[in-house]
């Protein structure tokens, strides 16, 4: 912890400081630190993923545009249409598997995403990162 500590004196947090945060385990604020710590060494660690969602494509648009040799014919505007409320930027932020002591369910996954104060992802987020991140594919 040595940068980290070196970066906190740097900036004018004194190690009492931060001592009396803790010992008076004042929750909402380690809770707080925690999660600014957890979003900057996820985003170091390339597991958050930015881009914006056009209103101007259709979903057979954002397919075509991936590197699939196949696409399932039900994935189609009819079935998937681009929703005008997820136009925007939007963020994917992977929660790996192994942040767990076990092996988690989609549902413990979602509800550890919640927590963290994420939104669930939508199909139209899937698409659009298949097209913009082919090379991450799992």
């Amino acid at each position: 912890y040595t940068r980290l500590d070196e970066e906190l004196e740097r900036l004018g947090i004194a190690d009492e400081a931060i001592e009396d945060v803790t010992k008076r385990k004042n929750r909402a604020v380690i809770t707080e630190m925690a999660t600014a710590m957890a979003f900057a060494i996820a985003k170091a660690a390339k597991r958050i993923f930015s881009f914006v969602i056009r209103p101007d494509e259709t979903t057979e648009q954002v397919l075509f545009a991936t590197q699939h040799t196949y696409v399932n014919q039900a994935v189609n505007s009819a079935n998937f249409p681009m929703r005008p409320s997820i136009v925007g930027a939007r963020k994917l932020v992977f929660i790996e598997g192994s942040e767990f002591d076990h092996n988690p369910t989609s549902e413990e996954v979602f509800a550890e995403a919640e927590k963290r104060g994420f939104t669930r992802p939508t199909y139209e987020d899937a698409l659009w990162f298949d097209r913009e991140f082919p090379n991450e594919q799992g």
